[in-house]
């Protein structure tokens, strides 16, 4: 927002009538450009299509003991990788760029 006061109002304070209202593709266009550190200390900003970071836990729903069932988190998916915690002890890693595929496990990468 201060980027785009400043631009639009020319560094006088408070709001100028080019912001009241401002127009919703002037806004979104410096919305994009936002970046920052958020509480969690995940790096937050907008990729090319204007989407945030994506971040998914991937959870098992496990049976723990005869008849106990827990949600138990085998994994994480950051931005463009997939980290799997197999078994408890094995990290299996699958990256995923534009027209390519592979995976590794213990550091091996195996080109698909």
């Amino acid at each position: 927002m201060r980027d785009m006061h400043g631009e639009v109002c020319g560094g006088r304070p408070g709001l100028c009538e080019a912001m009241r209202p401002a127009s919703g593709a002037d806004l979104l266009r410096y919305l994009r450009k936002v970046n920052f550190t958020g509480l969690s200390g995940d790096e937050f900003r907008f990729d090319a299509n204007g989407d945030g970071p994506a971040r998914y836990n991937i959870l098992h729903f496990k049976q723990v003991s005869r008849g106990a069932y827990h949600w138990v988190k085998v994994g994480q998916y950051l931005d463009t990788e997939l980290q799997l915690h197999l078994d408890g002890k094995q990290t299996h890693t699958i990256c995923y760029l534009p027209h390519q595929y592979y995976s590794f496990t213990t550091g091996r990468p195996k080109w698909r």
